[in-house]
């Protein structure tokens, strides 16, 4: 897959209010005693997203609503939340898995099922979605720029995110798994990074932060977040990616907020393949 030519170079942020809105990127921890990492990017004056917080050692939903609160400043603020939000399928998957499979299986970038009995009935995106709702914020994936204060959680996934803006023909495989060495995941940390270090060609712009640095001397829980961290700042991408291009041929929500929906960026070709997918699943053109 080419990566997309299209977004490169192409016309400057969107500008709606004064204050530049927050994109925040959460890698939630499916348990509450495993750490969560977060990233916070502002657009600057010279049009490149800035990492400006991070962190990677989260662990109740409180301690992420109290971050939050520390980067509030009465900005619209978007949440890229890389865990699914809304679950109301008891058993199986829900739509929104089965339609990005179709289209990302062969790049091995299909997410996993998520129901109510695999979470024993007690969803944490849900949960943090309720907490955060007393702040102003919805998970519905549907709004205006011109709203303001603009407050959204949206459930993102990085890997078809990676497939896509970096022009993958499969997933980075660095996650710790079983006969997978610590070399080979090293490699692709290396490929990980190269790629997040290219979105500064893309609009939007990210300004790779400074902390983007090889993991090679990171170990255990240090690099596992490490890695969380690398999964947070793709998340809030994620988040500036939609709020800038939107639903079209260069970003797609697959799902519905109903039923539970991924945002994913996407090329024209996956975005056609998304919609016929929906279509074919529900019946309903996104």
């Amino acid at each position: 897959m080419d990566a997309l030519s299209l977004s490169r170079n192409s016309a400057s942020f969107p500008s709606t209010t004064a204050v530049p809105p927050l994109f925040i990127g959460i890698d939630l921890a499916w348990g509450a005693r495993a750490t969560t990492a977060a990233a916070t990017l502002q657009m600057q004056q010279n049009g490149m997203l800035l990492c400006t917080a991070q962190e990677q050692a989260l662990t109740s939903n409180s301690d992420i609503a109290e971050w939050l609160q520390r980067q509030d400043e009465g900005q619209s603020m978007l949440l890229g939340i890389d865990a699914p939000l809304r679950v109301p399928n008891l058993q199986g998957e829900r739509p929104c898995e089965s339609i990005l499979r179709r289209c990302f299986q062969k790049y091995q970038a299909g997410p996993h099922p998520a129901n109510r009995t695999l979470f024993r009935h007690r969803v944490r995106g849900e949960e943090l979605v309720a907490l955060l709702s007393e702040k102003g914020f919805s998970d519905n994936p549907h709004f205006s720029r011109k709203e303001h204060p603009l407050r959204r959680c949206l459930e993102v996934f990085p890997h078809p995110a990676h497939v896509v803006l970096f022009g993958l023909q499969r997933t980075l495989k660095y996650k710790a798994r079983q006969h997978r060495s610590l070399a080979e995941r090293m490699d692709e940390y290396e490929r990980l990074i190269e790629g997040l270090k290219s979105l500064q060609h893309y609009t939007p712009a990210l300004q790779p932060p400074a902390w983007l640095l090889t993991p090679r001397l990171l170990k255990g829980s240090a690099l596992k977040q490490y890695e969380d961290l690398l999964d947070a700042l793709m998340c809030a991408y994620v988040a500036a990616w939609y709020y800038h291009h939107g639903p079209g041929p260069l970003c797609a929500v697959a799902g519905s907020w109903q039923t539970g929906y991924i945002i994913t960026p996407a090329t024209p070709e996956l975005a056609a393949c998304l919609q016929q997918a929906q279509q074919n699943r529900t019946g309903v053109v996104p």
